[in-house]
């Protein structure tokens, strides 16, 4: 497999634009920007971001922060309802800094597969990275329809590295606003205008579980906002 000068070209220039956006851009726009940057280098019909962790203390795995392109609101809700059978989520968070696929709906949890059917979810490709400080796990996956081509061994390699690039310099954004937590910004949580978390630590989200059992979304509790 080779990837070529104009692919190399593109890839570059892509990472020089997320170099030109503004200091003070929120995390939440520099990763849409990011991921539009890598739309035009590994083309997906739909992508999903955000943290999760995987069973942190005897929870079922879960969504915690999410960004999304071309999917419902509802999505990551709707995820966290079936998170327990999700085998494809669970591998990519046994197997961090590795991007794994998967193709097609047939899964042996029927929720799983209702779930893949019911959003056109046929090629999937995701990565997943410990977020320093956090407690919890970064990750972007990317999604093709099943009338889209497969994702190419190319796009395996473009993904694995540009993503690398996009996670740190949002775990960068994210230090500066946090500011001198150190290793505290387990405690922390950031929200946008809307009350959507644009980041939130280990500590916080099981205070926030603790304190609003039914709170299944990504949104901070209403009473709070």
């Amino acid at each position: 497999m080779q990837i070529g000068r104009q692919t190399l070209e593109a890839f570059s220039a892509r990472l020089l634009a997320l170099d030109r956006l503004a200091a003070d851009v929120s995390p939440s726009r520099l990763m849409s920007e990011g991921l539009a940057g890598l739309r035009s280098l590994v083309p997906f019909d739909a992508a999903w971001w955000g943290e999760s962790s995987g069973g942190m203390d005897g929870l079922a795995p879960r969504n915690w922060l999410s960004g999304r392109i071309n999917l419902s609101a509802d999505f990551a809700r709707e995820w966290n309802r079936i998170s327990a059978s999700d085998r494809f989520a669970s591998e990519s968070m046994r197997r961090l800094d590795t991007v794994v696929c998967e193709v097609g709906y047939a899964d042996p949890e029927p929720v799983v597969e209702a779930f893949s059917r019911r959003h056109d979810l046929y090629h999937v490709m995701a990565i997943t990275r410990a977020l320093a400080g956090s407690g919890l796990l970064q990750f972007v996956s990317l999604y093709r329809h099943r009338t889209s081509p497969p994702f190419e061994p190319a796009h395996r390699v473009l993904f694995e590295q540009f993503s690398a690039h996009l996670m740190q310099r949002w775990s960068a954004r994210i230090a500066a606003l946090v500011g001198d937590a150190g290793s505290a910004s387990d405690a922390h949580g950031l929200v946008d205008g809307l009350g959507d978390f644009v980041y939130v630590g280990a500590r916080l989200a099981l205070l926030l579980r603790e304190r609003y059992p039914q709170r299944d979304g990504t949104r901070l509790p209403a009473d709070l906002a």
